[in-house]
């Protein structure tokens, strides 16, 4: 930005003392029950409510999924759940953590007939059409894979993938 004119440089290297590089939260998961107290603390306060301790079946779940929203998803999804909680306990249902799609090899009936290339569309087939029916739309599907959605409706036409 500095040297595009969009930030002044004198300001940018004033600023630009440490870098910090904070891995993602999925990366960091005795991070998430600390991160829990703080959320749950913060929002308890805003709403007046008492404190709810955290069930340990609701700290397991935290604390292996994926969090695509990183920690603002998980200050989202604290508040949501103090608001609709009952009892003094939160619990995994208060959560309601979306579903995300756990595609393993051992449902896919694997063809290693052929070239390897043949092998490799096969099986990219599967798991296009297996991800489709959790991300119905080119774009949905395409944002999951962190590839162009043109790139997913060609695979998905060559491949005559459609939605159930």
């Amino acid at each position: 930005m500095a040297e595009q004119g969009a930030f002044r440089e004198d300001l940018y290297y004033r600023l630009n003392v440490l870098t910090l590089t904070i891995p993602p939260l999925r990366e960091r998961a005795s991070d998430i029950a600390p991160l829990l107290e703080l959320f749950v603390a913060k929002h308890s306060a805003k709403l007046g409510i008492s404190k709810p301790e955290a069930d340990d079946e609701l700290l397991d779940a935290l604390s292996n999924y994926p969090w695509p929203g990183n920690m603002r998803q998980l200050d989202n999804m604290v508040l949501r759940a103090l608001t609709q909680a009952s009892g003094t306990r939160l619990k995994l249902e208060d959560f309601n953590l979306p579903k995300l799609e756990a595609v393993t090899t051992g449902n896919v009936n694997l063809n290693i007939d052929g070239s390897l290339d043949d092998i490799m569309k096969d099986y990219e087939s599967k798991v296009l059409e297996k991800l489709y029916q959790s991300f119905p739309s080119s774009r949905k599907l395409a944002k999951r894979l962190n590839v162009s959605h043109t790139s997913i409706a060609n695979k998905l036409r060559d491949y005559n993938i459609r939605k159930n």
